[in-house]
C-alpha cells in the first residue's frame, strides 16, 4: 500500500561463505558454513527469496595455496530472486560487518567494550532494607519504610555485604573493612569501623550475619570470625571450609557455614564446627536460612533446588516435596516454620506457605541470578541479582519497584544483525541496543511491565537504527514489537499466561516464540499476531527457525522439538540426555547443535536423530555458537572464578577442541558466532566481550586473481525475470577466475546489482571467488554477506 511518506525496506539476506586456506605440509578438511536469512517489516508487497542453501552455492573449500577457485555456477548458483507486486524495486549487496576486509579468520583474542556490573547485597528487618552496590565504591540504598521507597545514600565503600538487625541497627563488611550503624534510620546514617579490623588474613569477606547490634558473624575464605563486643575483639574459627560464601547466625553462640555445597554448625560461640550430614549428604547445598525467632528450626536448599527443613538446629534434616519446575537454586530466605523463598538462575523464584507440600511460582523482574533474597515478612521482600539489579515488593510480588535505577540484570539472550549492532534481554520490562559493538548501550522500556524481559530478536530492513526490527517476549507470556528500531512500541496477545523464554524471526515475517510448559507459539505476521501450535511437555527455553524450514526447540530434562514446516508442526525428538539444554545453533538447515551444562549434542540430518558428543572436555560448558558445520564454540556459563577453559573452539565438527581465549570470568549467557572471526559474548550484568579480527583476506580489486595477494569477490553471473543490471556489469557466462570476467570488491555499504523499473519479479545470480596467495596463513576464513530487497528503486 503506498502512502505519502514511503519505507518500504524489505527482507535482507545473510550469507556466510566459508573457505579453508591450507598449506602445503598441512591439509585439513574443507571449511563449510549455512545460510542464515533476517528480515524487517514490508510496508510495500515485496519479497525476497535465497536459493543459496546448497553447499556448492556458498562454500569455497579446500583451496590450496597459490591457487584460486568458486562457487558453483548454472544450476547450482547462488540465486537471489524477489518481486513486489505494486511497486518498482531494487537488490541490494553488502558485507555484514561492513568492516572493509571481505573475509575473516578466526581469532585467539578478545576485546571487552563493556564489562559486567558489580554484584550486590541486600538484607532487611523491621521496617529497613539495606542494597549495597558490591565493589562500585559509590553508593547504596536504604529504605525506611520498609521496602516502599529507596533512598540513595552516597558513601562510597568496596562492601561484599550486608546484615540489617532492626530500623536502626545494622553492620556490612568487605574490602574496606567491617563497619556498624545505629542510626540507620536517619537521613544519613553513620558508620563506623569496628574497633579491630578482621586479621590480616582475611583478605575477601563473603559474608556477614549479625544477630544483635554488638554481636554478629562473618564467613570468610575458610574462617568464620565472631563478635560479641561490637567488634572490639573477635575469635577466628581456624580452617572450617574451603572458600566459604554464606555464613547465618541463629543466636550469639549458633550459626551455619556453606562452602562448596557443604553445611558446618557451630553451636559454641564459633570455638567448633561439625560437619551436617544426613538428608544433606551428596547434596550441593548453596545457602542455609534460619527461621526467624525460633532458634531450633531453619530451611536449606541445593542447587537443584531441592529443599531441606531442620527443627533441631541441623541435628537432622527433613527433604521437602519437590518444585514442579525446580531452579537452578542460589538462595533461600526463610519466614517462618512453615513458609519459605527460593530463588535461582533466571530470576526463579517459588514460595510455600506450607512447609513445602506446594510451591507458587513468583515472577521477579530479574531474568539472570537471585543472588539474594531477604524478607521482612511475606509481603516485604527485596532480590538481587547477581550483577547490580535489585528491585523490591511490598505486597508479596503483585508489583516491583526498581531499587537500583539504572543497573542491568544478565543478557540472558541476545540477537545481533552485525558485529555492530546488537540487541540483549534485561531486566523489568527492558531491552538493551548497541550499535557500536557493545562499547555503548541504550535501553529501551518495551511496555511489557515490571517483567523479566527472557528472550529478543533483531532484524535489519535498511541502513538505519530506525529501520530496525526489536522484538521482546517475556514471563507470563508478555510480548513486545519494535518496527523503529527501540522508538516506539507494541505489545501483541500472546494467548498464552506461561512465561516465555526465547523468539526467533525469518525474513517472511515467520516467527516462533517457546516458553514453559512446552509452549510453542507462532506468528506469520511479524509478530502482530500468534498462534499456539503446543502447550504441553517439558519447559522449552532456546528456539531457532532456520530459512529452509527446519525449527528446532530445546528445553528441560534434554527435550528437542522439531518441525520442518516452519514450525506449523512438531514432533518429539529422542536428544540421548536428560541434562537441561539452554542452547541451539543451527549453521546450515543439516547441522544443528545443543548444549546444557556439561553436556553438547550435535545433529547432521536438520535435529531427526542426534549424538551425545565427548564436548571440550571441562566442566561447565553450556551455551554453543556455531559458525559454520565445522566451527563451533561452547562457553562455560555457569561456573565462577577466571578459568582458561572457559571458551573451546572445534573447527572440525566437534572432533577437536582448543581454548583460543586468554583466561576469563566464566559467564556468558548468550554467545553469537557471526563467522569465525566475530563471535558476541553477552552475559551476566549485560557485560560484553568480542573476539579481535583476525587474519583476514582482502577484497577483489583490478587484477587481482593474476597477483599474488589473497583476495575474495563475487561475480553477478546472469538476471533473471524483469532484472536489469545495477551498479555491477553482468557477466552472461560463468563467471571464471579470469581478470577480464566482471568480478568486484564485495562493498561495505548497499549497492544495487539489480532493479526492476515497475513490479514484478527478478532474480540475480552470484558467483563468489577466491584466491589463496602462496604465504597466505592457513586457516578457515568467512564472509557475511548482506543482500537486500528494497522498494521503490531510488
Amino acid at each position: 500500500m503506498r502512502s505519502g511518506v514511503h519505507r518500504a525496506l524489505a527482507a535482507v539476506a545473510v550469507v556466510v561463505f566459508a573457505v579453508a586456506v591450507v598449506g602445503a605440509q598441512r591439509p585439513v578438511e574443507a571449511a563449510s558454513s549455512a545460510s542464515t536469512v533476517v528480515g524487517a517489516t514490508v510496508p510495500s508487497a515485496i519479497t525476497l527469496g535465497n536459493q543459496c542453501h546448497a553447499k556448492v552455492a556458498w562454500s569455497l573449500g579446500q583451496v590450496l595455496p597459490g591457487s584460486a577457485t568458486t562457487t558453483a555456477t548454472g544450476a547450482n548458483v547462488c540465486r537471489f530472486t524477489w518481486a513486489s507486486t505494486n511497486d518498482s524495486s531494487m537488490l541490494r549487496i553488502h558485507q555484514a560487518d561492513r568492516t572493509g576486509d571481505a573475509m575473516q579468520g578466526q581469532s585467539s583474542t578478545f576485546t571487552t567494550p563493556i564489562g559486567s556490573g558489580p554484584g550486590s547485597a541486600i538484607d532487611g528487618k523491621g521496617s529497613a532494607f539495606v542494597a549495597l552496590t558490591r565493589w562500585s565504591g559509590t553508593s547504596y540504598q536504604r529504605s525506611s519504610d520498609s521496602g516502599a521507597t529507596f533512598a540513595t545514600i552516597a558513601e562510597p565503600g568496596q562492601f561484599q555485604s550486608v546484615s540489617v538487625v532492626d530500623g536502626s541497627n545494622a553492620w556490612r563488611t568487605g574490602m574496606t573493612g567491617t563497619q556498624v550503624t545505629s542510626t540507620l534510620g536517619s537521613g544519613t546514617p553513620t558508620w563506623t569501623n569496628t574497633a579491630a579490623a578482621l586479621p590480616a588474613s582475611c583478605t575477601f569477606p563473603a559474608d556477614i550475619s549479625a544477630v544483635s547490634a554488638s554481636t554478629a558473624w562473618v564467613m570468610c575464605s575458610d574462617h568464620a570470625y565472631r563478635t560479641a563486643d561490637t567488634g572490639a575483639t573477635w575469635s577466628d574459627s581456624g580452617n572450617i571450609v574451603s572458600n566459604g560464601s554464606r555464613i547465618e547466625a541463629v543466636s550469639s553462640s549458633t550459626a551455619y557455614a556453606v562452602a562448596y555445597g557443604v553445611v558446618r554448625r557451630s553451636t559454641n560461640s564459633n570455638v567448633s564446627w561439625t560437619t551436617l550430614g544426613s538428608a544433606l549428604s551428596g547434596k550441593w547445598v548453596v545457602d542455609v536460612s534460619a527461621t526467624p525467632g525460633v532458634a531450633t528450626s531453619a530451611w536449606a536448599v541445593d542447587s537443584g533446588g531441592a529443599v531441606y527443613r531442620t527443627a533441631n538446629t541441623g541435628t537432622a534434616w527433613t527433604a521437602l516435596p519437590a518444585i514442579a519446575e525446580p531452579p537452578q537454586a542460589l538462595s533461600i530466605e526463610a519466614l517462618s516454620t512453615t513458609s519459605a523463598i527460593v530463588g535461582g538462575y533466571n530470576g526463579k523464584m517459588y514460595f510455600t506457605t506450607d512447609s513445602g507440600v506446594t510451591w507458587n511460582r513468583w515472577r521477579s523482574p530479574l531474568n539472570g541470578r537471585i543472588a539474594r533474597i531477604a524478607a521482612i515478612d511475606a509481603s516485604h521482600v527485596g532480590v538481587v541479582g547477581n550483577s547490580g539489579a535489585a528491585f523490591a515488593t511490598t505486597n508479596g510480588g503483585s508489583t516491583w519497584t526498581n531499587v537500583v535505577p539504572g543497573a542491568r540484570d544478565a543478557a540472558s539472550d541476545a540477537d545481533a544483525t552485525d558485529s555492530q549492532t546488537i540487541l540483549t534481554s534485561d531486566a523489568a520490562g527492558k531491552v538493551q541496543l548497541s550499535t557500536n559493538g557493545g562499547s555503548t548501550w541504550t535501553a529501551f522500556d518495551t511496555g511489557m511491565g515490571m517483567v523479566a524481559v527472557n528472550g529478543v530478536a533483531l532484524h535489519a530492513s535498511g541502513t538505519g537504527t530506525s529501520d530496525l526490527q526489536l522484538f521482546a517476549v517475556g514471563n507470563s507470556g508478555s510480548m513486545a514489537v519494535s518496527r523503529d528500531g527501540g522508538s516506539s512500541w507494541s505489545q501483541p496477545t500472546s494467548g498464552t499466561a506461561q512465561d516465555l523464554w526465547d523468539i526467533d524471526v525469518r525474513s517472511d515475517g515467520v516467527a516462533l516464540a517457546v516458553g514453559a510448559a512446552g509452549t510453542i507459539l507462532r506468528s506469520v505476521d511479524w509478530g502482530a499476531t500468534w498462534t499456539t501450535v503446543a502447550n504441553t511437555g517439558a519447559s522449552l527455553l532456546q528456539v531457532e527457525l532456520h530459512p529452509s524450514g527446519v525449527a528446532i526447540a530445546v528445553g528441560a530434562g534434554g527435550v528437542v522439538r522439531r518441525s520442518t514446516d516452519s514450525g506449523a508442526t512438531w514432533s518429539t525428538r529422542t536428544s540421548g540426555t536428560t541434562e537441561e539444554l539452554l542452547d541451539v545453533s543451527m549453521p546450515s538447515s543439516s547441522v544443528v547443535y545443543a548444549a546444557g551444562y556439561n553436556t553438547l549434542l550435535k545433529s547432521i540430518d536438520g535435529g531427526a536423530t542426534w549424538t551425545v558428543s565427548s564436548g571440550p572436555g571441562t566442566t561447565g560448558f553450556a551455551r554453543v555458537a556455531a559458525a559454520s558445520e565445522s566451527t563451533v564454540w561452547v562457553f562455560i556459563s555457569e561456573g565462577y572464578g577466571w578459568d582458561p577453559n572457559w571458551v573451546s573452539r572445534s573447527t572440525d565438527g566437534g572432533a577437536t577442541w582448543s581454548t583460543p581465549l586468554s583466561a576469563n570470568f566464566t559467564e556468558i549467557l548468550s554467545p553469537i558466532a557471526l563467522d569465525t572471526g566475530t563471535v558476541l559474548m553477552p552475559g551476566e550484568g549485560g557485560g560484553m566481550r568480542v573476539t579481535s579480527p583476525a587474519p583476514t583476506i582482502a577484497n577483489y580489486s583490478a587484477g587481482a586473481w593474476a597477483g599474488g595477494t589473497s583476495r575474495f569477490g563475487v561475480c553477478v553471473q546472469a538476471l533473471g525475470g524483469s532484472a536489469a543490471a545495477g551498479s555491477f556489469t553482468v557477466d552472461g557466462g560463468t563467471c571464471t577466475i579470469n581478470d577480464a570476467d566482471p568480478w568486484y570488491a564485495v562493498p561495505t555499504t548497499p549497492t544495487k546489482i539489480g532493479m526492476m523499473a515497475s513490479a514484478g519479479t527478478g532474480s540475480v545470480d552470484l558467483v563468489w571467488g577466491m584466491r589463496a596467495s602462496s604465504s597466505g596463513t592457513p586457516g578457515e576464513y568467512t564472509a557475511g554477506v548482506a543482500v537486500t530487497a528494497v522498494a521503490p528503486n531510488a
